[in-house]
């Protein structure tokens, strides 16, 4: 559901009653390393990963120093790639900006995680015991969902169908 339609169910010209939104293209800090403590045990490569930070935060890269930088690109997107042990989540500093990767993942390719740029939600891929420790997990707000599922703000609904006995 879109973060705008629960804070300020009145309208949407309505001011929420929230003191701050969740920050697009943004895990906190905080979250990202307790995702990372229980991402651990379900890879054999923790050593090992691979994180994506999208080129388009321009402000903190100098292109001169990061021209050389390795890329993943994908449609729409352009991101730096680095590779570090799964700690290395929270090192993203640039001067007083902390930015977490925006797709991060295991060598074993076990579980991936993605934090889109334009959306305030981080998505988990990998094994339902994964997804299952993370649901349990009384820290991180989470909910399961489906690789199909809609993103964007029609996928919300005022009023869902009713389900019958003919559904």
């Amino acid at each position: 559901m879109q973060f705008d339609r629960i804070a300020s169910p009145q309208g949407p010209n309505d001011s929420p009653d929230w003191d701050y939104p969740p920050q697009e293209g943004l895990l906190p800090r905080e979250d990202a390393e307790r995702l990372a403590s229980l991402l651990r045990p379900f890879t054999t490569t923790p050593g090992v990963c691979w994180f994506c930070v999208w080129e388009g935060y321009g402000g903190y890269f100098d292109a001169k120093q990061y021209r050389d930088l390795p890329r993943v690109t994908v449609p729409q997107r352009s991101y730096f790639l680095y590779r570090g042990p799964l700690d290395a989540v929270t090192s993203f500093q640039w001067g007083r900006i902390w930015q977490s990767p925006n797709l991060w993942w295991p060598d074993d390719h076990a579980w991936c995680v993605a934090t889109e740029i334009d959306l305030p939600e981080t998505y988990i891929g990998g094994s339902q015991a994964c997804i299952d420790r993370i649901l349990s997990d009384d820290h991180l707000e989470s909910i399961q969902t489906r690789s199909d599922a809609r993103v964007d703000i029609n996928a919300d609904t005022v009023n869902p169908p009713v389900k019958g006995p003919r559904d």
